[in-house]
C-alpha cells in the first residue's frame, strides 16, 4: 500500500516539477527552425499542391489558397513561467463567394491534413475541417513536443512545446504559437520527488503519534 502511494505522489511530483526545479529565476535558450506540408486525406477533397506548404482548391465556385510560412528563431524558455511563442503563420486568400469542398464520406470530417516539421524531424499531425464554409477549424491532432536547448544546462532536459490549433479565416494570416516551458533531467524529479514522499511520510508518522498521545 505504501508503495502504491510512493508511486501515485511520483507521478504527482512529475507534473508540477517543470513549473519550479529551481528557486532562482532561470533561462535556457532553444532554437527552432519550423516548416510545414499540407496533404490529401481519405475521401477528402484533394488539391494543387499537395505535400507542399501551399495548397490551392479550385472549385466552379472560385478559388482558395493556403500558405504555411516557417521561422527560424531563438526563444528563452524560464523556469518561473510558460512563455507564448510564434512557429510560423497560415496564409489563407480565396475569391468572393467561394466555400471549402466537403469530406465526401462525411460533411463534418475534415477535408485535408497537416504537418509541422521542426529541424526536419515531424513533430505534430492535424487534421483542419469541415467543408462548406469559408473557415477551418483544426479537428484532430496532437498538441506537445518537446526540443533540445542549445546548451546542455544539467537539470533540464529540453524545452515543451505546448501548441495553439489556429482557426484558418477567409483572406487573413494567422500567427501558429506554442507555450514553451523547460523539461526537468529524469533524476532531478526522482530526487525531488523522493524527498516529497519523505517529507510526507514524516508528517504521517507525527499525526499518529500526536494522536496515540507518544
Amino acid at each position: 500500500m505504501r508503495s502504491a502511494v510512493g508511486t501515485g505522489i511520483l507521478a504527482i511530483c512529475a507534473l508540477l516539477v517543470p513549473l519550479d526545479v529551481r528557486a532562482d529565476p532561470f533561462e535556457v535558450p532553444v532554437t527552432i527552425a519550423t516548416s510545414g506540408t499540407f496533404h490529401c486525406i481519405e475521401w477528402g477533397p484533394c488539391f494543387s499542391g499537395n505535400r507542399t506548404n501551399q495548397i490551392t482548391f479550385d472549385t466552379p465556385a472560385g478559388t482558395a489558397t493556403v500558405t504555411f510560412t516557417g521561422l527560424t528563431a531563438t526563444y528563452l524558455a524560464t523556469n518561473e513561467e510558460q512563455r507564448r511563442v510564434a512557429l510560423g503563420h497560415f496564409t489563407v486568400t480565396m475569391t468572393p463567394g467561394f466555400t471549402f469542398p466537403v469530406n465526401l464520406a462525411n460533411p463534418e470530417l475534415s477535408i485535408f491534413q497537416f504537418r509541422l516539421r521542426e529541424s526536419g524531424r515531424e513533430v505534430i499531425r492535424w487534421e483542419f475541417g469541415p467543408g462548406g464554409g469559408t473557415t477551418l477549424f483544426q479537428q484532430v491532432g496532437d498538441y506537445n513536443f518537446d526540443v533540445a536547448p542549445d546548451a546542455d544546462p544539467s537539470p533540464w532536459a529540453g524545452v515543451a512545446f505546448e501548441s495553439k490549433p489556429p482557426t484558418l479565416a477567409a483572406n487573413a494570416t494567422t500567427e501558429l504559437q506554442a507555450d514553451i516551458s523547460l523539461v526537468p533531467e529524469p533524476t532531478t524529479i526522482l530526487l525531488i520527488g523522493t524527498g516529497l514522499v519523505g517529507s510526507a511520510l514524516a508528517r504521517r508518522r507525527r499525526g499518529k503519534a500526536r494522536t496515540t498521545g507518544c
